[in-house]
């Protein structure tokens, strides 16, 4: 019992080196995904995460650089997911990978 009171304790406890920052404040009506400096390789992993595929099949695959490689467009979220529909179009990897995606 003592050892599970142990392990139990070391899980409920914060730890004692890590300093806790508070979450930096939004103005109300912005986005938080759209980040200055991300690039679009961070932008379009973040996305691909967010539909649920994982970062290591994403580069395995080939898919972020096949991204990288067809895309032109503006380093913001929105920009990219609009340029989805033509990416899956015209690449196979994409085909293969990319759902309907939001």
């Amino acid at each position: 019992m003592s050892l599970w009171n142990s392990i139990k304790g070391w899980m409920d406890s914060p730890a004692k080196n890590v300093e806790t920052k508070p979450a930096p404040l939004q103005p109300a009506g912005e986005s938080a995904r759209v980040v200055k400096g991300e690039s679009i390789e961070e932008v379009f992993i973040q996305i691909c995460t967010d539909n649920h595929l994982r970062i290591r099949v994403a580069r395995k695959s080939g898919l972020v650089d096949a991204f990288l490689q067809w895309y032109s467009g503006a380093h913001n979220r929105e920009a990219i997911l609009s340029s989805l529909g033509d990416f899956k179009e015209q690449v196979d990897v994409a085909k293969q990978k990319i759902g309907d995606w939001e």
